[in-house]
């Protein structure tokens, strides 16, 4: 029983030693080798040493490759090589070999060997004896990337196509390896059935439409087959615009003759463009753009044109730079215009006003002429006019004592002798009514200076007005019937006084309408005018150096410089006094008190002024007196806070 187990056994371990040495292969070349990626697509592996081991001959061997693992490689030749008998203890007269390629390859290390097969029947491989070893490199996807190229320019909007110029455009084509492109136009095939083929066979791939396409959207579908014979399943597209055609350009305003000399001029193009125009044809760059456009609508206010045909050169230019020109004539038949006068400038006062017409042109008959108030708008009076020459008009309009001040506004209406009518005043539409008296002026004084004449001083500040009356007499009664002068100033020097007369004042301020305020309160002051200039020869006798005129007259206009500085600083004080409780910032700044001491300075000028006697001074110290008081007076008008304004 022993014996019958252990002879199948001996048997068995026989066989296998029989099978793993009855072939013998010395080498599998190449033994190592890097594919695909940016190595070789390709590779033949030969064997070498094929010998059989046996004292028996080997029947009808066959030698088959086979690669261990998953790598994507593909056999060319035929896997299985028919290698024949081979003798006893022989090398076999024929070297088994096999081409494979990257088909799709799968990256990775991997194992080539041979397994053996015979009719005898037994079976040997080379596997542990004679192996290559094959590094499979990853390849990338195939990529595509299609482009238009044109003649012109190539206009590309992120949302629509692009838009070409060029009816038999070039079709780019860059791949990422070495490839063979096919295309179709406007409809999607399989590889072999596409319309054209791309020149190039490499990375690079162009087609030029020989054909015009039609104008509108194309879409252009590709496919691309690699060295490893993959074939793209699904197409790659691009879609163009083709546009050949000149903008098309349209002017929708005006469509007919105007009645005013400036207009809206409008146009729209039928495409995306750019336009521009001109009175003058000249090329598209020195034309002028209109001021609003949104690509297919364009306008902008033409002004001063001109009686008549005025022509216009239009260009436009749509995103390829197809242009297209027009020209237009717009015909100007204006209406017939006024300028409105009257003989005296407003702001006008109650009374009686002569009111003037003057039209552009000649009028069929008088025309007519109304006025209103901007505060009454149901009142409304007409101006009854007479033709007075060839082409004016002249009527009266009487103004009352109204009690606000007022604006008015003239309405005219006139027909030429073509019958075209027209309203509008080109100037002089409106006037200004203003019947109200100025404001009293509270403040005022008058004194008598070294030369005996006699100073008007005021402060008015209430409102705008144009000048001041002032009225004199002897008499204490002064009123409007004793005008005297008038004066730009809010002060006025009188030179025209006696020694020893006391003259009286009031002054009244008169508004730009003409309309003369209340009269101030009475002023009065005792001339003490020598009655001849020989006061200053008498000077002259006793003294060598007496003051010149000019000197003494320096002094008086510094006393006076003086006077109004005390008037500034006590407003200043006020001013600052009122914002004082609200804005700290005055004391912090110390404000109020610099304009004491200035005030306090400038005081004692005067006084030490006034205390001497100009008359008994030499020419030369007087001026010396004078500078240093004029260098203080100009230090403090400097440096002296006058008003306070706070910003945030």
């Amino acid at each position: 029983m022993k014996s019958k187990t252990l002879t199948p056994i001996i048997v068995m371990l026989f066989m296998i030693s029989f099978v793993s040495a009855n072939i013998q292969t010395v080498s599998l070349s190449p033994s190592s080798v890097d594919l695909c990626g940016d190595y070789s697509n390709y590779v033949t592996l030969s064997a070498t040493g094929v010998t059989n081991q046996l004292n028996t001959t080997l029947t009808d061997v066959k030698a088959k490759l086979m690669i261990i693992g998953n790598s994507g490689l593909a056999h060319i030749t035929n896997q299985e090589v028919n290698i024949g008998n081979i003798a006893p203890l022989s090398a076999s007269t024929i070297t088994p070999s096999w081409t494979i390629q990257c088909s799709n390859p799968n990256g990775g290390v991997y194992s080539a060997y041979i397994d053996y097969s015979t009719t005898n029947p037994l079976t040997a491989t080379s596997l542990g004896q004679a192996e290559s070893t094959i590094i499979v490199h990853q390849v990338e996807p195939l990529e595509v990337n299609v482009s238009v190229i044109e003649g012109q320019s190539t206009v590309v909007d992120d949302e629509l196509p692009p838009v070409i110029s060029d009816n038999t455009p070039t079709i780019d084509v860059d791949t990422n390896r070495d490839s063979i492109c096919k295309g179709s136009l406007d409809h999607d095939e399989a590889f072999d059935d596409m319309d054209f083929i791309f020149f190039g066979t490499q990375k690079i791939h162009e087609y030029t439409f020989t054909s015009p396409l039609s104008e509108g959207l194309h879409e252009v579908y590709v496919k691309c087959k690699d060295s490893f014979d993959f074939t793209m399943q699904i197409s790659t597209t691009i879609m163009f615009i083709v546009d050949t055609s000149n903008p098309e350009i349209e002017v929708v305003n005006p469509k007919s003759s105007i009645t005013q000399d400036f207009v809206d001029f409008r146009i729209k193009t039928n495409e995306k463009s750019t336009c521009k125009y001109s009175d003058d044809d000249e090329s598209f760059g020195n034309m002028i753009s209109f001021e609003e456009n949104n690509e297919t609508y364009f306008s902008s206010t033409l002004t001063n044109l001109e009686v008549g045909d005025n022509k216009y050169y239009i260009k436009c230019r749509d995103i390829v730079g197809n242009e297209h020109s027009l020209d237009y004539t717009i015909e100007v038949e204006l209406p017939p215009t006024a300028i409105i006068s009257v003989d005296v400038e407003p702001p006008l006062k109650a009374g009686t006003y002569e009111v003037t017409v003057l039209p552009s042109k000649n009028l069929r008959s008088i025309p007519t002429l109304s006025y209103s108030f901007t505060d009454s708008p149901t009142f409304s009076r007409y101006v009854s006019l007479e033709k007075s020459g060839s082409n004016l008009y002249v009527g009266y309009m009487i103004l009352e004592d109204y009690e606000n001040d007022k604006i008015g506004v003239f309405s005219y209406s006139g027909v030429d002798i073509n019958g075209i009518k027209g309203n509008e005043i080109t100037d002089g539409a409106t006037f200004l009514i203003d019947t109200s008296k100025p404001i009293e002026i509270t403040s005022i004084e008058a004194t008598s200076d070294v030369l005996g004449d006699i100073t008007l001083r005021w402060f008015y500040d209430l409102e705008d007005v144009k000048e001041f009356n002032i009225y004199r007499s002897v008499s204490s009664n002064t009123d409007y019937i004793h005008y005297y002068t008038k004066t730009f100033d809010d002060i006025y020097i009188d030179d025209d006084v006696e020694n020893g007369i006391t003259y009286y004042y009031r002054v009244a301020p008169v508004d730009f309408a003409g309309n003369i305020g209340s009269l101030s309160r009475t002023v009065s002051a005792l001339s003490t005018k020598k009655s001849s200039p020989n006061f200053i020869v008498e000077e002259t006798e006793q003294n060598m150096d007496p003051p010149k005129f000019s000197t003494l007259k320096r002094y008086n206009d510094t006393l006076k410089i003086i006077e109004r500085l005390l008037i500034d600083l006590d407003w200043a004080e006020s001013n600052i006094k009122e914002k004082r409780t609200s804005e700290k910032i005055i004391d912090d700044l110390n404000l109020l008190k610099q304009i004491q001491d200035s005030t306090d300075d400038i005081s004692k000028l005067k006084n030490q002024l006034n205390a001497i006697n100009p008359n008994d001074e030499t020419d030369k110290g007087l001026i010396s007196t004078l500078g240093k008081a004029e260098t203080i007076i100009s230090t403090i008008e400097k440096t002296t806070p006058q008003k306070l304004d706070v910003t945030t």
